[in-house]
């Protein structure tokens, strides 16, 4: 990896971090539930102008969407407005690549890689170091 890609993959890393401090701030004055849907929406509109919808049924389109937009950031929004730090609610949101990896193994039957497990097991003993 050259340079340039080094600092794009900090820059991202950087404004990913950053959007946490961002929902921190908006909830002070929007409940978190209205607040996540208002980012949803706002991310929907252009999105279904540019982006082709995939090739998947509307109820595994809906089950998707439902699961990981308002299951996974309905939580964390609703975490985060309890008192969950910004800090925090990035590394615990970081969780969900455990949960990826094991439903994907034992619902879609995918063999993870060595490189997979590898991976999930030094992200996830980096979070018990946190």
């Amino acid at each position: 990896m050259n340079r340039r890609d080094s600092l794009l993959a900090a820059l991202v890393a950087s404004v990913w971090g950053f959007n946490f401090v961002v929902i921190d701030w908006g909830m002070g004055d929007v409940p978190p539930l209205l607040f996540c849907a208002v980012r949803f929406l706002l991310v929907l509109v252009p999105a279904v102008l540019v982006v082709r919808r995939p090739q998947v049924s509307w109820r595994t389109l809906a089950l998707v969407g439902a699961t990981m937009s308002l299951g996974q950031f309905g939580f964390l929004y609703v975490a985060m407005a309890a008192g969950l730090p910004p800090g925090l609610a990035a590394l615990v949101l970081q969780a969900q690549v455990v949960f990826t990896i094991v439903i994907a193994a034992g619902v879609l039957r995918e063999r993870p890689t060595t490189a997979q497990v590898v991976g999930v097991l030094l992200g996830t003993l980096g979070l018990v170091v946190v």
